[in-house]
């Protein structure tokens, strides 16, 4: 079993740790400037492709050199977004994008996707990888799982108590990327479906709508119960440091750059203000600047200091205050204009008969060292008629305009009979200045490998190396007892009956049935482990230990690497929320899991590039019916509307503005709430489809169902899938299902 804890003592905190890095957003040039001269230690940006904030300015390829070359030449690292989740047919395009940035020095990719980080990690040797916090890591073991696959820095979720990051921290030898100061969405990152499901605006693909921002009803009261308060943790800077965190991260790709400018001026002082004096108190002045910069007119301190609340909303405005003109026109002189250039000195040698030879010197800002480059240029000649001058050389090798340097000094020492044309002399000055660039990229040039065909494939050429698809499998996941009484006595050889581990752990009837039954079923995990549910998590290993199940489902990273880590000999299978959208993924998760999820945010067609793309030795399960996770939360509706009950067994509801009811499932012993479709998810009518495409695993969830609702929804599955399997009709049935009307999801229509 590969461990998941790094408990060797040195590299548990072996080190003094170093200074916290201050990491700024950049929706466009302006705000790289102002990030720099603010004083940020790093940047992160997304190009016009593959990143999270798809409606930002953002850089096209030769912005994004221009930004790396110049951010090196101050000290400052650039991280580039590659965090959404990529479609098959986006994947020939993904080496080539970065490709030209990795030559450049680019120092470190944020990603979100599992087959992303498998395919950068195979042709890019030596790139640094983040995981974003769209990955939902919640814990050590998640942590853990991602420093093992190659990933030098996580960014958790922005719900995490600055207990549980600093548990991170001294379990696993990972940096730990934190938001310190920005907007807040009501969801965990990553596991927010609302604005695609509604409008087919995916926040996985960077273009979320913002639904939250808008109001619901629930318990006879309106107000805006999912829009957080940003968050403002400058108070908080010596608990965040002391809790380990190696570099805070300021929200707001979409703002304007005297948003950048105002809140990285402001979070450097503080910040040098700590590690200088030890000692640490703010200004109003400094709290009124950033209190004044694109804030909702409530902020807070996020989940650092507290886990849910009816104050951590802004219940009755969640739109942006208006901005002091003034204190951005302040802003913009101060920090947004051109980056001072860079002083480099040159020396030149020119002898008749040698190679032109040149020389520049600087001081490299990240390690305070004095750097000199050498340069060799073609042969000076012999004067036929007159010699060139140092005066000469010298006027052209200080021309540097239109680049970020500025010669300080220059010293050139020619021969009494040499001779080069001015056009050589112009040649060595670009060499030498070249030399400067790549001396910052050295570090990935270094370690290119020639890419070959084959790894810049697209994995859709995968060799077939066997099929799972000449079987054929029903699984049924039931939330309630009564849907659990009304399922497990009619169950069938090919059928998989899956419980609710909460369920399963209170009610020690249903575990009696399940020994004695000869059944095949497994366990569905929390969605969400925290650092609170360990003793949940001992409980549960004992019932997976005694009972055996054959499968058990997990629904996040932290999840998969906890099942991954006790002592169990099962089938694991994701959800829908450990996502593949391309074979790469889903050749990462097949050899990690027994059964992989088709993504619910795909169209029919995209499903059939998909399975026509994988290796036919992956079962791939699609879910068949029911209702859509929109969100999961750390917060609470009931709480919010002061309706605590603490009976997870009674859902809530939150009503639109149209009317639409959605249910939420407030989960107490996990706090943690799923807001779901108001409509189930139904793919009766087009099973055939799915069967068509290869699929043989199909996935029914049961969640606000009555026991014969439930009755009603597995008997007409059992119908059709059985009628497909044995070929015996086209398997469409059209109408409702018990009674319900239903959706079908992005089925029929591709998320943007």
């Amino acid at each position: 079993m590969r461990q998941l804890f790094y408990l060797i003592m040195g590299e548990r905190n072996s080190t003094m740790k170093s200074r916290v890095e201050l990491l700024a957003p950049c929706g466009g040039y302006e705000s790289f400037l102002a990030a720099v001269n603010a004083g940020a230690d790093a940047v992160y940006l997304g190009g016009k492709a593959f990143g999270a904030r798809a409606y930002a300015e953002n850089f096209s390829e030769e912005e994004l050199i221009t930004v790396i070359r110049q951010a090196h030449l101050f000290g400052v690292k650039v991280y580039l977004t590659v965090n959404t989740l990529v479609k098959q047919r986006e994947l020939f395009e993904l080496c080539s994008y970065l490709s030209p940035l990795y030559s450049e020095g680019l120092d470190g990719v944020i990603v979100q996707d599992m087959g992303v980080l498998a395919c950068l990690k195979r042709n890019f040797p030596g790139l640094k990888f983040h995981a974003s916090t769209q990955m939902t890591i919640t814990g050590a073991y998640g942590a853990a799982f991602l420093k093992e696959l190659g990933c030098v820095r996580i960014v958790p979720a922005r719900e995490l108590s600055l207990t549980e990051i600093r548990a991170i921290k001294q379990e696993v030898p990972i940096e730990i990327e934190a938001f310190i100061h920005g907007a807040m969405c009501y969801c965990y990152s990553g596991q927010c479906l609302m604005s695609s499901m509604i409008g087919g605006r995916s926040g996985n693909r960077g273009r979320c709508a913002g639904p939250c921002r808008l109001p619901y009803r629930t318990a006879g009261k309106e107000g805006y119960f999912l829009s957080l308060k940003d968050m403002n943790t400058l108070e908080h800077i010596p608990e965040l440091i002391e809790a380990g965190i190696d570099s805070f991260k300021i929200e707001g790709r979409m703002k304007k750059s005297e948003y950048v400018a105002g809140v990285v001026s402001v979070y450097r002082k503080y910040i040098d203000r700590y590690y200088k004096d030890g000692g640490f108190r703010t200004e109003q002045r400094d709290r009124d600047i950033l209190s004044g910069l694109y804030l909702r007119s409530e902020t807070g301190d996020g989940y650092y200091t507290k886990s849910r609340g009816k104050d951590m909303l802004t219940l009755k405005k969640p739109g942006y205050d208006e901005v002091d003109q003034e204190l951005l026109g302040k802003l913009r002189e101060r920090y947004i204009r051109e980056l001072p250039k860079k002083r480099i000195r040159i020396s030149v040698r020119c002898r008749e008969g040698e190679p032109l030879c040149g020389e520049v010197c600087f001081t490299d800002r990240n390690t305070g060292k004095e750097v000199c480059l050498c340069v060799q240029g073609a042969a000076a000649e012999r004067a036929d008629r007159r010699a060139v001058s140092g005066e000469e050389m010298e006027r052209q090798l200080i021309k540097t305009g239109g680049t970020p340097f500025e010669v300080e000094k220059c010293r050139v020492d020619v021969s009494e009979n040499a001779f080069v044309p001015m056009s050589r002399v112009k040649e060595l000055r670009r060499e030498m200045l070249q030399k400067i660039y790549e001396y910052y990229g050295a570090g990935n040039i270094g370690e290119q490998e020639k890419r070959t065909g084959e790894e810049e494939r697209m994995a859709g050429a995968q060799a077939k190396s066997g099929d799972v698809r000449e079987s054929f499998s029903l699984t049924i996941l039931v939330q309630t007892k009564e849907q659990f009484e009304t399922v497990f006595p009619g169950m069938k050889k090919e059928e998989y009956l899956i419980l609710d581990a909460d369920l399963l752990l209170e009610d020690k009837e249903i575990q009696g049935k399940l020994q004695d039954s000869g059944a095949h079923w497994g366990i569905r995990c929390p969605v969400i482990l925290r650092k609170s549910d360990e003793g949940f998590l001992r409980d549960l290993q004992r019932i997976i230990e005694k009972g055996n199940p054959e499968i058990i489902y997990c629904a996040t990273v932290d999840v998969f690497a906890w099942v991954r880590s006790v002592s169990y000999r099962g089938q694991i299978a994701g959800e829908s929320s450990l996502y593949a959208w391309n074979s790469e993924a889903v050749s990462f998760w097949g050899k990690e899991m027994s059964r992989v999820s088709i993504p619910l945010e795909l169209d029919s067609r995209e499903i059939r590039e998909l399975c026509g793309a994988v290796d036919q030795a992956v079962c791939l399960e699609a879910a068949v019916y029911g209702r859509t996770a929109f969100m999961v939360s750390a917060n609470c509706i009931k709480l919010s509307a002061g309706m605590c009950d603490r009976d997870r067994k009674r859902y809530a509801e939150l009503t639109d503005r149209m009317g639409n009811v959605f249910p939420v499932y407030t989960n107490c012993s996990h706090c943690y709430n799923i807001i779901y479709n108001y409509l189930p998810y139904a793919c009766h009518d087009s099973l055939w489809m799915l069967f068509q495409d290869g699929i043989r695993a199909f996935r029914i969830e049961l969640t606000t169902e009555s026991g014969a609702e439930a009755g009603e929804v597995v008997q007409t599955f059992r119908k059709l899938s059985a009628s497909i399997w044995k070929g015996k009709k086209s398997g469409r049935e059209k109408g409702k299902i018990a009674g319900m009307e239903t959706t079908q999801g992005r089925f029929r229509r591709s998320v943007e």
